[in-house]
């Protein structure tokens, strides 16, 4: 009788009486625990396999009060106990966490590689443009560009303006 119901067996009659008496067994003993623990009880009377809500279990004795847990939490703190608040956070899906890093996140902040990009860029744009060789190079290229314009000042210079466009919210760059 280890497997009685199957979705792979077909049942049988022994199997549906062997089910049916363990439901009969389980109740009997649902029963008789709420029977010893709420004597004033008629067990018979409300072990019927219905159920009760509110005010009508409270009636045929089933609950000793209607309390919201907020009403029960301030009793417990009133009373000298100790109450916790815990709370359950869903472990991020390691799919989702990647997604965010690449800004599929949905947040408004923008993700982290493009933040990563940006800064690479700036610092190798800074970098190639005060490197001497590369500023002839370019200043050859571009005619009569002003040098500061080579140099990567902080103003609005032709090359700037050529490959990189100001971001709004700050002073950073976006190509």
């Amino acid at each position: 009788y280890k497997r009685t119901l199957t979705p792979t067996k077909k049942v049988t009659r022994e199997d549906a009486e062997k089910t049916k008496a363990d439901i009969e067994n389980i109740f009997n003993l649902f029963k008789s625990y709420v029977g010893e623990n709420r004597p004033h009880l008629k067990i018979d009377e409300v072990a019927t396999g219905e159920t009760w809500f509110g005010s009508d279990a409270l009636e045929k004795g089933l609950c000793d009060e209607i309390k919201a847990v907020d009403d029960v939490l301030v009793e417990y703190v009133k009373d000298g106990y100790d109450v916790f608040e815990i709370k359950y956070k869903e472990p991020v899906e390691p799919d989702e966490r990647l997604a965010s890093v690449f800004g599929d996140s949905g947040a408004d902040a923008p993700p982290m590689a493009e933040n990563a990009v940006r800064w690479l860029i700036r610092i190798f744009m800074s970098e190639v443009l005060n490197r001497k060789d590369v500023q002839g190079s370019l200043k050859s290229l571009m005619g009569d560009a002003p040098s500061s314009s080579l140099a990567g000042s902080t103003g609005n210079d032709d090359l700037r303006r050529k490959y990189m466009m100001m971001d709004e919210t700050s002073d950073r760059y976006r190509f």
